[in-house]
């Protein structure tokens, strides 16, 4: 009768050690669910930031352009100033004559 409480008790013993178990694998997956759910948010947040900084830089890329186009512009209009400029002194150079 000894022996059968014996493996009554052991039997008992590993069921609560395996409810042990079950209950520490269960809190281990309940934490890396909560830190999945962060993981995400996070990766949503620098998704989002990702997102804004490209369309500054594709705000950026075409400020950059317009102003290269006004600085072409405004080269040719030095250039046809600089034209009538020489022009205009070669007039006044023909008529001092």
């Amino acid at each position: 009768m000894e022996e059968r409480a014996e493996r009554a008790e052991m039997k008992d013993e590993a069921v609560e050690s395996q409810a042990q178990n079950a209950d520490a694998v269960s809190n281990v997956i309940e934490d890396a669910a909560g830190m999945s759910e962060e993981i995400t948010a996070s990766l949503q947040q620098i998704s989002s930031g990702i997102d804004e900084q490209s369309d500054a830089m594709e705000e950026v890329a075409a400020n950059a352009q317009q102003l290269s186009a006004m600085g072409d512009e405004f080269h040719g209009r030095i250039e046809v100033f600089k034209l009538d400029d020489d022009e205009s002194a070669d007039l006044d150079a023909a008529t001092a004559d």
